[in-house]
């Protein structure tokens, strides 16, 4: 709607996923390098820990995106039993007939995993969300990373979930031991929210930056530098400069865009 009144190609503040908008600040290169390496050279367990809102889910499609003889199974509903979970393991590595029993389940994923450590291909399984998964679930994971050769774990785990999943993992040791790569994502500070309005501005093609930096300093405090946040805030700026035919946003633009978003604002830092 008002892309065309600030020169943009595309909406800069989606609330999607876009992997072309990643943030690239000093911790989510860190923790990219670090769930890599645990694809990559097969490490069995990793996980991937922030609040809501810090951008888990774009830095996991950013790696998935840049996997190189690796495949990668994403299961978003963490609402599963433990069958139901191996066979949506199965299907998101392709198969279309899955079998009915749990021992045949494995059986086929032993299989596969064996087939692509012989071609050279690495096996990720991403659980999104995966505090909310049952304590059969983990236990299920724990089983799964056991699969191993002499040499080479079958498959790589990567958990991604809220600050809560290690508080569980801690109540089941035999897994919490087995997590080799642990990754976390933060609040941005103030100089990197400014940086990261700014690369999501270039990356939608803005010719300019319509943030007065006291505006930016007002988007900081009410977002407390979550990117979500940050997002919802900037986005609504944008619309109200186009409202309004200006093309400099301004603090009282900011503070009216707050006020509409109050409700949001507050339970989304619940």
């Amino acid at each position: 709607m008002y892309e065309s009144f600030w020169g943009l190609r595309e909406q800069p503040f989606g609330t999607t996923p876009d992997p072309a908008f990643l943030y690239p600040s000093q911790q989510h290169e860190e923790a990219e390098a670090r769930i890599r390496y645990a694809i990559h050279s097969r490490k069995g367990l990793a996980m991937l820990i922030g609040a809501v809102g810090m951008g888990k889910t774009t830095l996991t499609r950013v790696v998935i995106g840049k996997l190189r003889n690796a495949r990668a199974a994403v299961l978003l509903n963490p609402k599963v039993t433990p069958v139901q979970m191996l066979r949506e393991i199965c299907y998101e590595f392709g198969f279309e007939q899955v079998p009915h029993y749990k021992r045949d389940i494995i059986a086929v994923l032993r299989k596969h995993a064996l087939e692509q450590l012989e071609a050279g291909v690495s096996l990720v399984v991403i659980l999104d969300e995966a505090q909310l998964l049952s304590r059969d679930c983990l236990e299920e994971i724990r089983l799964l990373t056991n699969w191993e050769t002499n040499k080479d774990k079958l498959y790589t785990v990567l958990l991604v979930g809220q600050p809560e999943l290690e508080g569980r993992l801690r109540k089941i040791p035999q897994l919490n031991q087995r997590v080799v790569i642990r990754a976390r994502l933060a609040s941005l500070g103030e100089k990197e929210t400014t940086e990261y309005i700014a690369h999501r501005l270039r990356t939608a093609g803005a010719p300019l930056f319509p943030f007065t930096p006291e505006a930016i300093a007002e988007i900081y405090h009410y977002s407390t530098g979550v990117p979500r946040l940050i997002n919802m805030i900037c986005d609504m700026c944008l619309l109200e400069g186009y409202i309004r035919r200006t093309k400099k946003l301004d603090v009282p633009i900011v503070q009216d865009v707050v006020k509409d978003l109050g409700g949001v604002l507050d339970n989304a830092k619940v």
